[in-house]
């Protein structure tokens, strides 16, 4: 009973004891629990103060590790600090006043330069590089002002020395026009003496010239008459003469040769020349009954067109073939008809002057051209075109006349007048080579004649 006592007594103490201790630690621990709040609260405020400076983030920062170190080794300055007085350095030396800020800075620099978007220092360089450059044109601009002034003295010089010249020669000129004019009056004293003798006799002159025309064309109309008289007796000696002179055939009415045989059912025919009479395939001919047939109509001036045309087709030694390719309605071809053909001759070479416009195309416009085509066709058949009408001439072949335009007048451009000079000479040779062939007796034949004689279609007939 005793030993239970006594150990209930100890557990009472002890337990007594328990909360006793443990009623302080609580107490202690109330009392820490305080002093840590206050403690993390200052550290807190501490801590946010410290963030207005710098953060931890930017204490990582290599930039501002390097600013930190730079201001521990300045004296161990606070990074604040540091930065305060480079800052201040910086204003001073930018702008002279230590205190400025950078919104400051930045407001001076815009108003100096403007929108500019380069670094200072680069604007600072653009500047510096303009002034030198405008340094160097003053320079250059100064240079040359003294190289002007230099070059104005010396123009001012020369032109001085000009001047002092041209006075001198002024001078000389003038007492040299002096003489001329005093030279000049017996001059003129003289002339008019010689003057009034020279009219005199211009007047004598005149008179003796005009009684001269006067008896010269007295003389001219009784020469005139007495012409006149003189041709129309000639024209009537060579009238009377002409009926008794003997005429032979004219040479394009001569015949080349006859029809041989026929071949009625192939409109063929054939011919008494061959490749030795010097025929060409294509050649055409008129074709007559006889000779005396081929003669100018009286009514019509033209040669009468034969009873059909023929056009080579075959060419044999002696004989050839023809093609009857036109035939008179009612005189039909027959053996021992005569055929004709003015370029060709088996015995001779024709010479030709072929000369005027010319419609070889039958499109109704002649043309200068279209005589190259005439006097290619007789050449290939055998005949010799030449430029002049010489005395070996056989044809003349004339293609209508060249038209005359109006003549210019004298404010026309030169082209114009040099086109009617080439006009006028081609229609003066024209009526030069018509008179000489009439007074030559040179046969003419015009286009429709030779193409009648020659077998081919007269351009007139083909339109």
């Amino acid at each position: 009973m005793a030993g239970r006592t006594s150990s209930s007594v100890g557990v009472g103490i002890t337990i007594t004891i328990l909360a006793v201790l443990t009623l302080g630690l609580f107490a202690t621990t109330a009392v820490y629990f305080g002093q840590f709040n206050t403690a993390k609260s200052e550290l807190e405020t501490i801590k946010k103060e410290s963030d207005k400076y710098i953060t931890a983030a930017d204490k990582n920062d290599p930039v501002i590790a390097r600013l930190a170190r730079a201001a521990e080794a300045d004296g161990r300055k606070s990074l604040a600090r540091y930065l305060r007085d480079q800052t201040g350095v910086v204003m001073r030396s930018v702008t002279g006043v230590p205190t400025d800020d950078f919104a400051t800075l930045a407001g001076k620099i815009k108003s100096r330069l403007g929108d500019n978007p380069s670094p200072l220092l680069t604007a600072i360089d653009e500047r510096n590089s303009r002034v030198s450059a405008l340094e160097e044109q003053v320079e250059q601009a100064d240079d040359d002002r003294r190289k002007a002034q230099d070059q104005l003295r010396i123009t001012r010089e020369q032109v001085a020395s000009v001047q002092a010249e041209m006075k001198r020669e002024g001078d000389r000129l003038k007492a040299q026009i002096a003489g001329y004019e005093s030279e000049l009056q017996k001059y003129r004293d003289g002339f008019s003496s010689t003057q009034s003798t020279m009219q005199e006799s211009v007047r004598a002159l005149e008179t003796a010239a005009s009684e001269r025309e006067s008896a010269l064309r007295t003389r001219i109309s009784r020469l005139e008459a007495e012409n006149l008289v003189v041709q129309e007796q000639l024209a009537r000696l060579r009238g009377e003469q002409n009926k008794n002179l003997l005429r032979g055939k004219n040479e394009e009415a001569l015949v080349d040769g006859t029809v041989i045989g026929l071949l009625p059912a192939s409109n063929e025919v054939s011919i008494s020349l061959g490749r030795r009479q010097k025929v060409q395939l294509g050649m055409t001919f008129s074709v007559y009954a006889d000779a005396n047939q081929i003669r100018v109509d009286d009514r019509t001036g033209e040669y009468r067109r034969g009873k059909a045309t023929l056009e080579v087709i075959e060419v044999g030694e002696d004989t050839s073939k023809a093609r009857v390719t036109s035939e008179t309605r009612g005189s039909p071809v027959v053996r021992g008809d005569v055929i004709a053909n003015p370029v060709y001759d088996p015995r001779k070479v024709y010479k030709f002057v072929v000369y005027g416009n010319f419609d070889t195309n039958g499109d109704g416009i002649a043309t200068p051209g279209e005589r190259g085509d005439l006097a290619a066709l007789i050449a290939d058949w055998g005949g010799t075109v030449i430029d002049d009408l010489a005395g070996d001439v056989d044809f003349l072949i004339l293609g209508e006349r060249p038209i005359l335009p109006p003549k210019p007048g004298i404010d026309v451009p030169l082209p114009v007048v040099q086109e009617y000079v080439r006009v006028e000479k081609e229609v003066q040779r024209y009526d030069d080579l018509y008179k000489s062939a009439a007074a030559t007796s040179v046969p003419i034949l015009n286009q429709n004649r030779l193409f009648t004689l020659m077998g081919r279609t007269p351009v007139a007939a083909r339109r």
